[in-house]
């Protein structure tokens, strides 16, 4: 399971340390709904940690860093929307964007970056500027 998923989130909101994991399962509960076979039995060797202060700060931790995650993840969604909002009436997103490879995000950086393009003599000049290649 891949921790940056968002099973792998949910996993870790569920158990947030080994010891969170281990005491679930000696309860009984079902946890196969997140892991492949392969992956409980790995944990389950594991050992828990012994330290409840450092098991309680390092459980807050990864909560906290959780919800900071979901926050930005938002933040995301809700900025890409508006930047869709921004370019839906511009002719010249519009044709970025139909070009192969070029979405909002792409399209958003290209104008707010180079602006006005006829201010580049040449295709070179502007991949220079881009950084794309050596000014001529």
């Amino acid at each position: 399971m891949r921790t940056h998923s968002r099973e792998g989130r949910a996993f870790l909101r569920e158990y947030p340390s080994i010891n969170a994991f281990l005491k679930a399962k000696k309860e009984g509960k079902k946890v196969d709904s997140f892991l492949k076979e392969e992956e409980e039995q790995k944990l389950l060797g594991e050992k828990p940690w012994n330290s409840e202060l450092y098991l309680e700060s390092l459980e807050w931790q990864i909560r906290f860093l959780l919800e900071k995650i979901e926050l930005l993840e938002e933040k995301g969604r809700k900025l890409e929307k508006k930047t869709k909002d921004c370019l839906k009436e511009d002719q010249e997103a519009q044709l970025l964007q139909s070009i192969s490879g070029v979405g909002i995000v792409s399209a958003a950086t290209l104008l707010s970056e180079i602006k006005d393009i006829r201010r580049f003599a040449s295709v070179g000049k502007l991949a220079g500027y881009c950084g794309l290649a050596s000014c001529p």
